[in-house]
């Protein structure tokens, strides 16, 4: 079913919010000048990393290293117990992540903030404890506090490329509503977040131009109601007015038939999407943007804690190489694609332009 919730009001917003601006930086050290195999495309194709200190994107630490060998013990017990319960014809369980013993005692069975992100894996609520962590921290108690913090803060490399993905986002999409504006001199601009989960790159962005001469107006679109009234409420409580469509994202044709947007942001949603899957959502999304308009979207790289992730998270994804993801959005018609990686790797971000 298809809904649509207009929260037809703006309420003030208490301090007036300045719009960051972020400086151009060359980033020479990072950035390279690749000639991808894929058949899909031809040509040349600019993928570099993000290397802004004033970002304050989170690095790997040594300890990540100490720690490797122990989170390879837990996942080879994870492919262990997946492999016996499948013997046991439990093949639904396995699929389901309902294994009754979790391997990683150390990890979720001993943290309560990993246990939530296993228990919710691939929604935004999991994802909130990986973004909002620092305001967590507080709120835990004792070995809870110890644990969580040892795993989700110190070690664990892809919840620290989580939060980059984050700031990137934040970042990217910022600067794309000013170059856009600029570009084609609109001041108010139609924004649509697609699997927007919690939104929190596009409720910050809305934010700084709140009170600066550029009018967002965001449509959010989540097959969670969950999400989308989580949405509502933080709308209300920073003063914006958006628009929420509970609907799959095979409804965009039809949902959004007479309607099109400046900008849209996806990020998440393909790393659950394989390759011809992410291209037909590409090209769809393309059909609803404005001419010169841009989508922004991202997708995660494997790296060396993808096994931990899928054996004993119990997280699997769609891993994809930051050229694949540029040559996805040149296969469906982008004329200009350009892929940003966070620091430490995991996860790439597309800025593509019809």
């Amino acid at each position: 079913m298809k809904t649509s919730i207009d929260l037809g009001h703006e309420l003030p917003l208490k301090k007036a919010v300045e719009r960051t601006k972020y400086q151009e930086q060359a980033l020479e050290n990072g950035r390279k000048i690749i000639k991808p195999k894929e058949d899909l495309i031809k040509g040349e194709i600019e993928i570099f990393t993000d290397h802004d200190l004033e970002v304050g994107y989170e690095k790997a630490s040594v300890l990540y290293k100490i720690a490797f060998p122990f989170m390879c013990f837990m996942m080879i017990l994870g492919v262990l117990q997946t492999l016996f319960y499948l013997a046991l014809g439990k093949k639904k369980a396995v699929k389901e992540r309902r294994l009754p013993k979790n391997p990683g005692l150390f990890w979720s069975g001993l943290s309560s903030s990993c246990k939530r992100i296993r228990e919710h894996v691939a929604t935004h609520r999991a994802l909130d404890v990986v973004y909002f962590f620092e305001k967590i921290i507080p709120t835990l108690k004792g070995l809870d506090k110890w644990v969580s913090v040892f795993w989700l803060k110190r070690v664990m490399i892809n919840t620290k490329a989580v939060r980059n993905r984050l700031k990137l986002v934040h970042k990217a999409l910022l600067q794309q509503v000013i170059d856009y504006s600029q570009e084609t001199g609109k001041k108010e601009i139609n924004l649509l977040s697609v699997a927007c989960g919690s939104a929190p790159a596009v409720f910050e962005v809305a934010k700084k131009f709140q009170q600066n001469g550029i009018r967002l107006s965001v449509t959010l679109l989540d097959l969670d109601e969950e999400a989308l009234e989580y949405c509502a409420n933080m709308a209300d409580e920073i003063g914006i007015q958006v628009t929420l469509v509970n609907a799959s994202t095979r409804s965009l044709s039809d949902y959004f038939r007479r309607e099109q947007f400046d900008i849209v942001e996806m990020v998440g949603f393909l790393d659950y999407r394989n390759h011809d899957q992410s291209m037909v959502l590409l090209t769809n999304i393309r059909n609803l943007l404005k001419k010169c308009g841009r989508l922004l979207t991202a997708n995660i790289v494997w790296n060396s804690e993808v096994p931990f992730m899928n054996f004993v998270v119990s997280w699997p994804m769609n891993y994809k190489k930051p050229v694949t993801l540029a040559a996805i959005g040149k296969a469906a018609g982008f004329r200009e694609t350009k892929v940003i990686v966070e620091p430490i790797g995991i996860h790439a971000v597309a800025i593509c332009k019809k």
